[in-house]
């Protein structure tokens, strides 16, 4: 009997530094076929342009193995394979070698189970079912009348039945290697002696035993690798990790990569590089596992959990402006941080040189609430030119980088404006009338109101106490003294007096009282 057989093969080209071309290789084998007899199997392909073609190879595996092994040469399109087992499942592969050494892509692969007149093959000869029901294709002598089924060699409890080519038939309980027998008995009721028999692997759960994540609580950031390590105890299978609020569905591997240990032995491990722009707070880390035949494992969280920090975004730093009319002071304003995770505070930094590295510095100040972003600088001198940069912290002591530096010049500390005071008038006995221009300076603290009588010292301010202090309000332009006595003439001055704490004295005038 021929069987024909469209599955795919894990074909490659064969790779060559000097990257040769598609039409340096030979044509791919086709129509792959193969007929089985006892302890032999005999494989036929056809080829398009045959005569390109210098000889061919043919790769087989069984179920041991998942790689194809070259095990001989043909020159014709035809090969006998007497070096295998009844009983035992084959898989086939054919590729063409040209008179350049190249190459074809390998053919289809083909299944094959060599027999003794008699076979028995479970569920179309696949290595797994997810299912106790599978379908026993069965192939006897021409004569053949009945049968007998079991699940173990002994026959227990079988009965002869009508002999099917087909038949559905019902695993026993449990997972793991299930072997399928049967016994053949003719019209003239002659038992065959042989025993045939196939086996296939009954899967029906997935389970994960253990998950493991390597980070033993350390704060992990972007570009370090967590090692993760999920055993399910079968191969096969498709493993991943999410980590709660972090990143999803990271792949694991049994094949010897990517930081697994061993291959094929259903432990799926990976070495994960942090993503950039990744933070996570105590994040769970809970396995998936999904077995070959699609049974889906119960999800497993990890005893640990993990930390990856990001460092804070840095925040743009906006020009300073003076506060008010002081002099020796600057005020900071900046773009909240984005770093609602874990902010720990604002670090202010200062210096008179433009460029400088803040790292190098200590920081003037520290504000500790997000949501704050304005700082005053005081006790700064007058007519000096500074310059800031700002740093953001997070609990975890990684920093920002430092925002881009600004400048400003505080205001110079020049006396005030001096006012001009006019000449007294006596609007009644024993009082003087006082009036004089307005001081319009931004820095403007107060006026004061000087006199002296006539034959007194000139009027010093460090020496004698105002008769009056108008403060805040430089539109207050006038004062009225009273009590003076009649016929008493007085020298009077008004000082302006700055935030700063310089005063500019106005004119001296004269006035009589009547």
């Amino acid at each position: 009997m021929w069987i024909v057989l469209g599955a795919g093969g894990c074909n490659k080209k064969p790779t060559d530094p000097v990257f040769p071309k598609d039409n340096q290789f030979p044509p791919q084998p086709r129509d792959l076929a193969v007929s089985v007899d006892d302890q032999q199997a005999t494989l036929i392909w056809e080829i398009d342009s045959p005569a390109a073609v210098r000889f061919y190879r043919i790769y087989r595996r069984d179920t041991t193995t998942t790689t194809f092994a070259v095990i001989d040469t043909s020159l014709d399109r035809i090969h006998l394979d007497k070096t295998v087992k009844n009983e035992t499942k084959y898989f086939y592969q054919v590729s063409a070698v040209n008179a350049g050494g190249f190459e074809s892509r390998r053919s289809s692969s083909i299944m094959a189970t060599p027999f003794s007149l008699a076979s028995l093959i479970i569920a179309t000869g696949a290595d797994y079912t997810s299912q106790r029901q599978v379908q026993l294709k069965l192939t006897a002598p021409s004569r053949t009348a009945l049968m007998k089924l079991s699940n173990d060699v002994f026959f227990t409890n079988a009965s002869w039945q009508r002999f099917e080519s087909t038949v559905s038939w019902i695993l026993s309980f449990g997972d793991g290697v299930k072997t399928v027998y049967v016994k053949f008995r003719d019209a003239d009721g002659r038992e065959n002696p042989q025993v045939v028999k196939d086996s296939i692997i009954l899967d029906t759960t997935a389970l994960i035993t253990e998950l493991r994540e390597d980070t033993g609580g350390q704060i992990k950031k972007a570009g370090d690798a967590i090692h993760f390590r999920l055993v399910a105890g079968e191969i096969g299978g498709r493993a991943t990790v999410n980590i709660f609020s972090g990143p999803q569905n990271i792949l694991l591997f049994d094949d010897g990569t990517q930081g697994d240990q061993v291959a094929n032995n259903g432990v799926y491990e990976v070495n994960f590089v942090i993503p950039q722009d990744t933070q996570v707070l105590q994040g769970k880390v809970r396995g998936n596992f999904v077995d070959r035949v699609g049974n889906m494992a119960t999800t497993v969280s990890a005893a640990t959990q993990i930390t990856i920090q990001k460092p804070p975004d840095a925040v743009t730093l906006f020009q300073p402006v003076p506060v008010g009319s002081q002099q020796n002071a600057l005020r900071l304003t900046w773009s909240v941080s984005k770093d609602t995770f874990d902010f720990a505070n604002y670090s202010i930094y200062r210096s008179t040189t433009s460029n400088f590295d803040p790292f190098r510095l200590t920081p003037v100040d520290r504000i500790t609430l997000r949501e704050v972003t304005t700082y005053t600088d005081l006790s700064l001198q007058a007519g000096v030119t500074y310059y800031y940069r700002l740093v953001i912290f997070d609990l975890a002591g990684l920093t920002s980088a430092s925002s881009n530096e600004v400048g400003a010049r505080t205001t110079a500390n020049l006396p005030p404006t001096p006012v001009t005071l006019a000449l007294p008038a006596a609007p009644d006995t024993a009082a003087l009338s006082l009036s004089w221009s307005q001081n319009n300076d931004p820095d403007f603290a107060s006026y004061r109101v000087f006199r002296a009588k006539a034959g007194d010292p000139p009027i010093d301010p460090a020496r004698q106490q105002p008769i009056a202090i108008i403060n805040s309000n430089p539109a207050s332009t006038s004062y009225l003294d009273r009590g003076l006595g009649r016929n008493k003439t007085f020298t009077y001055q008004v000082y302006v007096y700055d935030n700063g704490g310089l005063a500019s004295p106005s004119n001296p005038v004269l006035g009589t009282t009547r």
